[in-house]
């Protein structure tokens, strides 16, 4: 599951405030998670090899949605699939920009996948 990183209540924000921005907090990181997974391309040099692994990124979103800062944050097993990953990113760029609720709270901590199938 996507989860956002420093992610603090403002002062001024009421608790109904603060849930609702959570919530679309929490709903804009799994359509970001549902994003990058949908446009990942599994290498199949890793596929070859049998290598599999979750690649957690640690990205920066400007209110238009360019990924500003990139980082692996846990690496998997597989310098492939570490790499794959750092090029699915530099490659979409961006990603639909924040709502206003959430135009705070920048920076998603997300998890991307690779599992082989069987067959």
């Amino acid at each position: 599951l996507a989860k956002t990183s420093e992610v603090k209540p403002t002062e001024d924000s009421s608790p109904i405030e603060n849930e609702v921005i959570e919530k679309k907090t929490l709903s804009y990181a799994e359509e970001l998670k549902v994003f990058l997974e949908r446009n990942k391309h599994y290498p199949r040099q890793a596929i070859r090899l049998k290598q599999s692994g979750v690649v957690v990124v640690r990205l920066s979103i400007t209110s238009t949605g360019e990924f500003k800062k990139v980082e692996i944050h846990q690496p998997s097993n597989s310098p492939i699939l570490n790499e794959a990953t750092k090029k699915l990113l530099s490659k979409l760029g961006r990603f639909k920009p924040l709502p206003k609720a959430i135009q705070n709270r920048t920076t998603f901590t997300v998890p991307i996948a690779y599992v082989l199938r069987e067959g």
